[in-house]
């Protein structure tokens, strides 16, 4: 792992110009001054059927963001720059290039196609919608290839140059990582991460947030703030005890079982994002949602919004280096954003927000670290 250098970070992104600013905010936070530079971004989604997609991701060069619309299954793709959209692919449900389950995962694979998971195959998708390639992964295990707010979020790693995917599996509760090659059609390696899923009284956070890195996999339950780094070379496990400024460190057990219950026991409790990686920055970095407020406590859908995201980050050995909560009543609580290599994307999409912003406007934030 690369060494964390506060000052390189600093004179490199002191150097990037700001391509879309309606404002620039900074952030200390008494965070010894490591700050998030705040960038408000502003796109005209009129000409997109459906509007708001459901994930951002940011592909290779950083420049576009390409966001999934639920509503008309396609791709929306948007310049950062021009604050533009610059097209969509739509992705058919039928023919030869059909993709007919429901999509969970949407990743870049190379600069020219996606990743896209249906539960059934794994598929490679070019910028026109042609799929290249499908692979069935196994299925005697269950792929946890799903970014859900609810309940747990996972990343695929990919390697074309060597043919193969890394991913978390489940079965009768341990959790492992493995490494399918698509050439042999078969498992290369495979390495246990979790013996046991969590107990049934964390209603539906029953499985771990799981980040595959090149050299290091990286565990943590959404009901707690710590988490757990493994070695992919060697083997050897981290267990990183950290303390969050903004909510408690463990989430209360669920006393319900209906499915109402479990619903109000997660809003009313924090949960943990995955921990991820931000390559050009060298550091790793955490969302949390604090709590519902007490006001809405009875009212999920509202109790969800009224919860703050915070964001804590951490230098190549897991020592934070800042915590910070961010704006109230702002946020997707349901993350649909991107912590890509150099940047980190936010949609502003919040019920509780009275803004006067045009619906037609894709409202984004783009955050950095200075």
């Amino acid at each position: 792992m690369k060494k964390f250098n506060f000052f390189v970070v600093l004179a490199m992104l002191v150097a990037i110009q700001i391509l879309m600013g309606c404002g620039r905010n900074g952030s200390t936070d008494n965070n010894g001054g490591l700050k998030i530079v705040s960038d408000s971004i502003r796109i005209d989604a009129s000409s997109i059927e459906g509007s708001l997609p459901s994930y951002i991701f940011v592909n290779v060069d950083g420049d576009i963001v390409s966001g999934y619309n639920y509503r008309t299954n396609s791709i929306d793709r948007y310049d950062l720059e021009s604050g533009k959209p610059i097209g969509s692919i739509v992705l058919n449900r039928e023919g030869a290039d059909a993709i007919p389950g429901r999509i969970s995962l949407i990743e870049q694979w190379t600069d020219s196609t996606f990743a896209i998971f249906d539960g059934i195959k794994l598929y490679e998708v070019s910028l026109v919608g042609n799929i290249k390639n499908s692979y069935e992964l196994p299925s005697a295990e269950y792929a946890l290839l799903d970014r859900n707010a609810r309940s747990s979020a996972s990343n695929i790693l990919i390697k074309p140059d060597k043919g193969t995917v890394s991913y978390a599996v489940a079965e009768n509760g341990a959790v492992s990582v493995v490494t399918y090659n698509f050439a042999g059609d078969s498992i290369e390696n495979r390495m246990p991460l979790i013996e046991l899923g969590a107990p049934k009284e964390y209603g539906f956070m029953r499985y771990p947030n799981v980040t595959v890195t090149d050299s290091l996999v990286i565990a943590s339950f959404p009901y707690e703030s710590r988490f757990t780094v493994k070695d992919r070379s060697t083997g050897d496990v981290q267990i990183i005890e950290d303390y969050s400024k903004y909510a408690a460190d463990h989430a209360e057990k669920c006393v319900d079982e209906d499915p109402d219950g479990i619903s109000r026991h997660g809003v009313v409790n924090p949960h943990y994002f995955p921990v991820e990686y931000m390559k050009d920055m060298g550091v790793y970095v955490q969302f949390y949602l604090t709590p519902s407020l007490e006001e809405y406590s009875n009212d999920i859908e509202k109790g969800m919004y009224s919860r703050r995201l915070c964001l804590k980050v951490f230098d190549d050995n897991f020592n934070k280096v800042g915590e910070w909560q961010l704006e109230e009543n702002k946020f997707d609580p349901y993350m649909g954003g991107k912590v890509a290599d150099n940047a980190i994307i936010l949609f502003e999409d919040n019920i509780l927000n009275d803004s006067d912003d045009s619906e037609d406007l894709l409202k984004i934030t783009r955050l950095r670290l200075e």
